[in-house]
């Protein structure tokens, strides 16, 4: 690149700079709950129960901490510290921006001109437009992977040893994000590196310091999940039921879902070579169509974008890389990169754009540089002047920028949020006193939790997840008070067929309930699961949950999360209405 010219333009101030990102990133309306994860980690965090593997120690304690602000939903509650986590990560970016452009010798005033820019489009990308309405650890998974990345950075943009300050940052801020998401663990080695270079710079106390961070946060913060077991009188969601040490590393190594989920077709049936070819080829795809739908949304042309993005990430890790005193960095922030992508396969995650959010947080500064490498070359070789470059840069990343931001207004998916909690309304709006609910997927049984768990009310439903029939742990989210605690029961191992499943959802739970004389809901709507159940009992619609409009409005945004359109009522044969 040319080397910095002089402007007489005042560079922007940082503080208003953070103040158009805050805007963005903090000032959205509250729209309340959405489903996912998000609503069980608010109901886990309410009462500081244990979550779904690994855990998320840091998130639900964070969030036990974020419901004491006075906001009445407690959705919306957690929701600010994901908006918190969205701002940071955003900040960062603009920080690091910054400071490699500097590196490559630009003008303060248009490194952050650009870093705002840049900034400002990835706070209009759609992962983090969702990260500000949706309750979810992976905004903040990618704001400490970003952090770590930059508290690495800065000695050698700056072109000085880590100060005592930087070592102890950059393991603590691993040792945090460890706590909070475990494939932090690909950034491992740029913190051992970056604690190792503060050793040859005589600084090693600090980096010991790092070190005893690095690994003491994490044993303590997963050490806290036996803790907040209540015992077997207890009443709380403790998934897996982790009380000893045993139990605890199955539960932060996958736990339940281990055995089922990861590089299989089915419960213990392992990949073929074949099918795995076909997974790999699958998510490499994904991969560019992420990349490509992080600025330009779900378009047509996402995946040759996305092609486009890791080509321009490739170039500026050339150029960067090709600087000395950046190589090993650069390098093992590649390194970074490459094992969260093999977290991905590994796991062989669903929810791929989620996870990939913290790829795109580290590829991202490394990406808008290589980029405008790009141009800044083209340039020169035209032999246009300095000045007449900077005008390019600065109209291009403006362009940039309001493309990013028309790609991903959708103003009708932020209205749909107020279908979720419609739904969750009139769910328990329509069930009598003292009635059992018997839950479908994540989706119903997450929304009954949140009612009971962090707003307090309907208590007095008994909510049984059919999806969690095979564990028992279950059984302490139903109140102690319950005289129906001890009835239902439970069918451990794998799961079976449907006929199996039926079967054992019809004997250990709903005929001991309804032979209580205790009224039974479902929520259930795979139409051969209702087909195997009016077998047995008189299924009786009972609400329609969702109105034709709000199903359509939902599908058209690509929302239906699995939701659950209809309420029926489970009677036995036997029974007769009264006149």
């Amino acid at each position: 690149m040319t080397e910095r010219t002089t402007e007489p333009r005042r560079p922007l101030p940082h503080g208003l700079v953070m103040l158009l990102l805050g805007v963005f990133c903090l000032f959205p309306t509250l729209h309340g709950p959405r489903w996912g994860d998000g609503l069980e980690f608010v109901a886990v965090s309410a009462h500081l129960g244990v979550a779904h593997p690994s855990g998320y120690p840091l998130f639900t304690l964070l969030g036990w901490i974020a419901l004491k602000l006075p906001i009445d939903e407690a959705y919306n509650a957690v929701l600010v510290l994901c908006r918190l986590a969205a701002f940071a990560t955003t900040a960062v970016i603009y920080l690091a921006v910054r400071e490699l452009f500097l590196y490559f010798r630009q003008t303060e005033w248009l490194s952050r001109l650009l870093a705002l820019n840049i900034a400002l489009a990835f706070c209009f990308s759609d992962a983090i437009r969702q990260s500000l309405h949706f309750v979810e650890i992976y905004i903040l998974h990618g704001a400490f992977l970003v952090t770590i990345s930059y508290v690495a950075l800065r000695p050698v943009l700056q072109d000085r040893s880590p100060h005592h300050w930087e070592l102890l940052a950059a393991g603590g801020l691993f040792g945090l994000a460890i706590s909070n998401h475990l494939t932090s663990l690909a950034i491992l080695p740029l913190v051992v590196y970056f604690l190792v270079t503060g050793v040859r710079g005589g600084r090693l106390p600090a980096a010991i310091g790092g070190g005893v961070l690095l690994l003491l946060l994490p044993l303590l913060l997963y050490g806290t999940l036996p803790l907040r077991n209540p015992g077997e009188s207890g009443h709380g969601i403790f998934w897996g039921d982790p009380q000893t040490t045993g139990e605890l590393i199955d539960h932060i190594r996958g736990g339940e879902y281990r055995h089922y989920r990861f590089m299989s077709v089915a419960p213990g049936v392992a990949f073929t070579f074949g099918q795995y070819i076909q997974f790999f080829v699958t998510r490499v795809a994904l991969t560019l169509e992420s990349s490509g739908r992080l600025f330009f949304g779900a378009t047509p042309v996402a995946l040759p974008l996305g092609f486009l993005v890791v080509v321009a990430f490739a170039w500026g890790c050339i150029q960067t890389g090709g600087r000395r005193d950046l190589r090993w960095t650069m390098f093992f922030l590649l390194l970074a990169i490459f094992l969260q992508l093999g977290f991905v396969f590994t796991y062989n995650i669903p929810d791929v754009d989620d996870y990939f959010l913290g790829i795109q947080v580290l590829a991202l500064p490394i990406f808008a540089v290589g980029l405008l490498i790009v141009l800044r070359s083209l340039f020169e070789k035209l032999k246009w002047p300095g000045e007449k470059q900077n005008q390019i840069l600065r109209l291009f990343s403006l362009i940039f920028l309001i493309a990013v931001y028309m790609s991903n207004f959708d103003a009708a998916r932020v209205e749909n949020a107020k279908v979720y909690s419609a739904w969750t309304e009139r769910v328990f709006a329509a069930l009598p006193e003292d009635a059992a609910l018997i839950t479908s997927g994540d989706g119903d049984i997450y929304a009954a939790w949140y009612k009971q768990f962090a707003m307090n009310e309907r208590e007095d439903v008994l909510v049984y997840g059919a999806n969690f029939m095979r564990f028992p742990w279950f059984r302490k989210t139903i109140r102690p008070s319950d005289p129906h605690r001890v009835l239902v029961g439970f069918a451990p191992g794998p799961p079976g067929t449907l006929e199996q499943h039926i079967d054992n959802l019809s004997r250990l739970v709903i005929n001991p309930l309804l032979n209580e004389g205790r009224p039974v809901f479902t929520t259930i709507s795979n139409p051969m699961e209702l087909e195997a159940l009016a077998d047995r009992f008189r299924v009786r619609p009972m609400r329609n949950l969702l109105t034709e409009s709000e199903m359509e409005a939902l599908a058209s945004t690509h929302e239906v999360f699995s939701i659950f359109p209809m309420l029926y009522e489970l009677q036995s044969f036997e029974f007769r209405p009264t006149p």
